[in-house]
């Protein structure tokens, strides 16, 4: 009986951090959008899903900048990858976005 509030915390804790890595994948996405207003590309952006995030943390810096975090996921539109998007974060902040297609 001692391990079952072991394993629920560990339960919550999961749900939370995938919580959190989806809401900083959306945050990539957004702040990406947003940073390409002006480009006509940025319109086939909207209305996807992200699948497959993989969130690495490590304490480096890139040039001055310090990067906390790099998130990588795949980018869907009606169930079909259309491509990738790699971001930089710090303190959950996105700091760089880079989209590929899915060729």
């Amino acid at each position: 009986m001692k391990t079952l509030p072991f394993i629920l915390l560990l339960t919550a804790f999961s749900g939370a951090a995938l919580a959190s890595e989806q809401d900083n994948a959306q945050a990539c996405l957004s702040w990406g959008i947003n940073k390409m207003a002006q480009n006509p590309e940025s319109e086939r952006l909207k209305d996807l899903t992200i699948t497959n995030i993989n969130t690495e943390r490590y304490d480096e810096k890139i040039g001055s900048q310090h990067i906390a975090t790099q998130l990588t996921a795949t980018l869907e539109k009606e169930g079909n990858p259309v491509g990738k998007m790699l971001c930089l974060l710090e303190n959950d902040r996105p700091l760089y976005v880079y989209f590929s297609d899915a060729r």
